[in-house]
């Protein structure tokens, strides 16, 4: 982003207390199963836009949901979230993960398949799905 000369923030969250110091990156202490108490409402009011929410936590699908739902109180038309290593189900990890990321992608679009597509301009740069992420950009209409 530095390269091409836009502004822009990251906030990163992690379970642990991250002390790297890093310009336009805001290291937070938090859990992606309670993103509320991390990013309470006046906060993400605050945030500039357009927001790109990446999720590359703990794989559980639960974990997974909770940042969709999360933050799709907050997306707004044309801004994506990206569920990251839904592959887990194609490398047989899914019972270890409660079914994993692409559970949560594919649980979260039946409530709200209208209200995001799946942006396979992304998914499919390399060939249909030939990413960590299958299925896991979605895009908000």
């Amino acid at each position: 982003m530095h390269a091409y000369g836009y502004a822009f923030q990251i906030h990163f969250i992690d379970i642990n207390q991250v002390t790297l110091q890093l310009p336009d990156v805001l290291f937070h202490k938090g859990d992606a199963d309670r993103m509320e108490r991390s990013f309470p409402p006046e906060f993400m009011r605050s945030q500039a836009r357009p927001l790109l929410v990446i999720e590359d936590s703990s794989h559980d699908m639960t974990t997974s949901l909770a940042v969709l739902n999360f933050f799709h109180n907050w997306l707004a038309a044309g801004e994506y979230v990206v569920i990251e290593d839904g592959i887990i189900t194609d490398m047989g990890y899914t019972e270890k993960y409660g079914g994993g990321p692409r559970a949560a992608v594919e649980q979260f679009l039946a409530t709200h398949a209208s209200e995001y597509e799946v942006d396979s301009r992304y998914c499919d740069w390399f060939g249909q799905n030939v990413t960590w992420n299958v299925n896991g950009f979605l895009r908000r209409r």
